[in-house]
């Protein structure tokens, strides 16, 4: 739990996640880093995160603890909403 996640393997494991649970309000997850290593933090930021359920948050808490070995140790997931400039 002390080493920080590749991008492109966090990336992946968000992508698989979403097409196997879709979010019912249409939430999508955008792009994910994670920013700290201790405790592990996620920044995962969306089209939108005004409306995203507690138990899709939980779920993809579980969904990286699986992938990335990370089962009784603390870590914190933030959505934040993409925003681009016009």
């Amino acid at each position: 739990g002390k080493s920080r996640i590749e991008g492109r393997k966090l990336m992946k494991c968000l992508d698989d996640f979403q097409v196997a649970h879709r979010h019912p309000f249409g939430v999508k997850i955008k792009f994910g880093t994670q920013v700290d290593i201790s405790p592990p933090h996620f920044v995962l930021f969306t089209n939108r995160h005004k409306g995203v359920l507690p138990t899709y948050v939980q779920a993809i808490r579980n969904e990286l603890s699986q992938k990335f070995d990370l089962g009784g140790i603390f870590f914190r997931v933030t959505l934040k909403s993409e925003t681009r400039s016009k």
